[in-house]
């Protein structure tokens, strides 16, 4: 028996030996990470400690009433089990528990060796899971005994408060205990439901006031583009103008008040709206919102935010890539265009729009210093503009070629950048319009196109399989359309009813001559068209060998040529912003209050918008892609901004727990309602199927959506 004692004891030396070997480890491991990625390492501590302040403050509600509630709380916790760190009052001082680990305990009479050698097999199955920590220490002096365990949880994604009596995954066992959640009236239990989503609320409200005292840069009311067909479009609203009152509100107007108004507006009730133009002029419109195209989460007037011709902070590893790419670097402002000052992004993008070269000479600011940048151009289209319209976007009726250009997102096709597009299933030259059509009714069903890939000096014609993919409610196949310059060869003519006359010639022509004179490109057109507005022209084309020629009379009308220009890279513009700023306490109280609820009003549009089908779980953000996004914040915007994000998330997770759904505060809230109308409590049978009935949607919901957090920061990673 000594001998085994022994052994035992040997044994259990070793593993503290062997346990703190490993702490050490682990503990010179992280100062070596914490050392060698200091900035990282801070701005990870600054989000974990922002997020868990907001579940604190949570948490923290339901705690402050349970125990005025005379409630025994035994254990509040910021992150889920198991318990990373424990601190309870014990008889003897504080208990600590750092890192926990689970081990199997026989339960067994420890006063018998006998009955400890010999015990039954029956005896033997009688086990259980029990909870220890690696460390678990006592310190400080003898105390009165506490009933309330203080822990960190290892998972940080949340917390939770433990009451006597209160269960979230079924009935609690019943107790006699008057200190018993369960013993409670129901008064005191669902002031106890309530008192975390009332104190997020709170905190979203007295976090705005601090944010708006000390001042935040917000998106303003401005208009920075309109989307083709839309309300705002169709009513005559312009990039530039400025939002100063909707539906009867002026005060501290932002773009996010702009959008909300739209969401929750009618689209049988057009909503009053004033603008001021660049000028200083105001015009009152009323415009009711709508989905502006298939998928869309929420209704809009179709009215973007703005952005400056400042070149925005990005990522460290993107910033030589940007100037590989463009020339430009972050902090550059573009001051001019082919000689034509701009002032603002607008101005710009009209300019480039209207400039029919292969490239464009920009003037930008370098740290006070002049540098001219020379940017490339390619002939494009509006997407929205030609799916709203259902035409293809034109040069007087002429159509050029379909051409591969960048891959947004993940590229998951054998289509490479340059490819021209001759030929899509059974149609030859397709369009724009006509592609889309081909693609929808193979939805992932193999298809094959037809491709003039570039090979050195020429083309060489190829066939490759693609397999269309539904993306919300659009059917894609991977990569972002452009028009083929380079060979004036035409996918076809189309008529518009604002448009010019459609030209009689076929598809697959090839563009030769304009008024005797020869033309290698469709810029070469477009400028002899334009120089030639009002006047006939002869166009001579090629079918096959043969040669023909139209006439007609080019016109200066802006329907005439709907094809346009953009710059070949994606330029990151910063945000246009503007300082929000209370005048006193009282007036960032206000606006506090008005920052909250509407924070609070377009969560539940969202969520409405959700549960109606209108948008897809994909959209939303979990716990993962919050802490990614407010590490973002913390990283490259100032403090200020991460203060703001934290009011936001905080006024969302009070919307988010109060939904009517067990487990979360609401579905108790609910619960403890039909209690007190029909008197009693539902059986802890009906009450289980509920619980496990909300889990069953919320389980599934969290862990898909942080799948796709997850997925999401990869991909970022690897772009």
């Amino acid at each position: 028996m000594d001998k085994r004692q022994d052994a035992v004891k040997s044994a259990d030396n070793y593993l503290k030996y062997f346990r703190a070997v490993m702490l050490v480890a682990m503990a010179a491991a992280i100062i070596y990470l914490v050392v060698s990625n200091l900035a990282v390492v801070g701005n990870i501590v600054i989000v974990l400690l922002g997020f868990g302040a907001v579940i604190m403050i949570h948490e923290f509600g339901h705690f402050l009433l349970a125990k005025l509630s005379d409630i025994n709380v035994e254990t509040f916790s910021i992150g889920f089990p198991p318990a990373l760190l424990g601190i309870k009052r014990t008889d003897k001082g504080y208990r600590f528990r750092l890192l926990p680990k689970t081990v199997k305990v026989e339960k067994q009479d420890t006063n018998s060796e006998d009955n400890n050698e010999n015990k039954s097999e029956a005896q033997s199955d009688k086990e259980e899971f029990t909870e220890e920590a690696v460390l678990d220490f006592t310190l400080g002096k003898s105390k009165k005994p506490g009933e309330t365990e203080y822990c960190i949880g290892m998972i940080p994604f949340g917390g939770f408060v433990k009451m006597l009596g209160q269960e979230d995954m079924g009935q609690a066992e019943k107790s006699d205990d008057p200190r018993s959640f369960a013993n409670k009236p129901v008064r005191n239990r669902a002031a106890v439901i309530a008192a975390g989503v009332l104190f997020n609320a709170i905190s979203a409200v007295l976090i705005f006031m601090v944010v708006f005292l000390a001042g935040v840069e917000l998106p303003p009311p401005i208009v920075g583009d309109v989307i083709h067909s839309s309300p705002a479009h169709q009513a005559g609203i312009q990039p530039g103008d400025r939002i100063i009152e909707i539906d009867g509100k002026s005060k501290s107007l932002d773009f996010g008040t702009v959008m909300l108004a739209s969401a929750l507006g009618s689209e049988d009730q057009p909503m009053p709206l004033t603008i001021q133009r660049p000028d200083g002029t105001t015009e009152q419109f009323r415009l009711a919102p709508e989905y502006i195209t298939p998928g869309d989460p929420l209704k809009s007037f179709g009215i973007e935010p703005a952005f400056t011709l400042k070149i925005a902070n990005i990522a460290q590893d993107e910033v030589e890539t940007l100037r590989e790419r463009t020339g430009l670097l972050p902090g550059d402002t573009i001051r001019s265009v082919d000689g034509t000052d701009v002032d603002h992004l607008w101005e710009f993008e009209d300019i480039v729009a209207r400039t029919y070269k292969s490239e464009v000479s920009v003037l930008v600011d370098r740290q006070g210093q002049n540098e001219q940048v020379d940017l490339d151009l390619i002939l494009a289209f509006d997407l929205q503009k030609v799916e709203r319209q259902g035409k293809p976007a034109h040069i007087h009726s002429m159509v050029p070629l379909l051409e591969v250009g960048d891959f947004p997102g993940r590229r998951d096709n054998p289509l490479s950048k340059g490819d021209v597009i001759i030929g899509i299933g059974e149609v030859a030259y397709p369009t724009y319009i006509e592609l889309q059509g081909v693609i929808r009714e193979y939805v992932d069903r193999p298809l094959e196109i037809e491709l003039l890939r570039p090979n050195g000096d020429g083309y060489e014609q190829v066939t490759e399989v693609v397999k269309p993919r539904k993306q919300g409610e659009r059917v894609v196949i991977g990569f972002m359309p452009i028009y083929h310059n380079r060979t004036p060869k035409l996918a076809g003519t189309v008529s518009q009813s604002n448009g010019p006359e459609k030209l009689d010639i076929p598809a697959g022509a090839i563009i030769t001559a304009v008024n005797g004179r020869a033309v290698d490109n469709w810029y070469d057109i477009i400028d002899i068209l334009q120089a030639s507005a009002g006047t006939e022209v002869t166009l001579q084309y090629s079918v096959d060998d043969t040669v023909e020629e139209i006439t007609f009379t080019p016109s200066d009308s802006p329907e005439a040529i709907t094809a346009k220009s953009r710059i070949t890279q994606i330029i990151p513009f910063a945000e246009m912003r503007e300082l929000y700023r209370g005048d006193g306490p009282v007036n960032a109280i206000a606006m506090g209050l008005r920052q909250t609820q509407r924070i609070i009003l377009t969560t539940y549009a969202s969520l409405a918008a959700l549960v109606s089908g209108q948008i897809g779980a994909g959209a939303l953000s979990g716990p993962v892609g919050i802490v990614g996004m407010s590490y973002s914040v913390v990283a490259q915007r100032p403090f200020i901004d991460f203060v703001y994000f934290m009011g936001l998330i905080s006024a969302a997770i009070a919307v988010f727990n109060f939904l009517p759904m067990a487990p979360l505060d609401g579905g108790l809230f609910v619960l403890l309602i039909v209690e007190k109308i029909k008197g009693s409590a539902l059986s802890a049978r009906v009450q289980t199927i509920i619980l496990y009935m909300g889990w069953a949607i919320i389980l599934p919901l969290i862990l898909y959506v942080t799948y796709n957090d997850i997925l999401n920061l990869i991909r970022g990673w690897l772009s």
